[in-house]
């Protein structure tokens, strides 16, 4: 009875955005959920064709303009670095949230994605 609980919470925590690519608008997670990564490395998301959107770490959105966004892959990455909002990427647990939209519906139609990673 204790596995089959333990089972069906792991299995609801994964179905709440917890890096489980569960639709097809999410090509890839940077970094994928779990992961390792260094305070210089490149996090971020890769939309599928049709979808843009925004992204935060550790529920602060990322600005606009400190992030690289390339729409022909639909790809919303940020590298830490000087005089960004992260010179580093904060040590220990992070998350990264995605809110994403259709092009054609725009952003009040957003759905969000959230997993997290840890930085060594």
């Amino acid at each position: 009875m204790i596995v089959l609980g333990c089972v069906s919470l792991l299995v609801k925590k994964a179905s709440e955005g917890s890096g489980t690519l569960n639709n097809s608008a999410i090509e890839r997670l940077i970094p994928t959920s779990g992961a390792k990564v260094l305070q210089q490395d490149i996090i971020g998301i890769d939309l599928a064709p049709g979808y843009e959107g925004t992204i935060a770490l550790n529920g602060k959105p990322l600005p606009l303009d400190q992030v690289n966004v390339v729409p022909p892959l639909n790809q919303i990455t940020y590298k830490p670095g000087p005089d960004k909002i992260y010179e580093s990427l904060p040590p220990g647990e992070n998350c990264l949230t995605a809110t994403y939209w259709m092009s054609s519906k725009g952003p009040n139609q957003a759905t969000r994605q959230t997993w997290c990673f840890t930085v060594i």
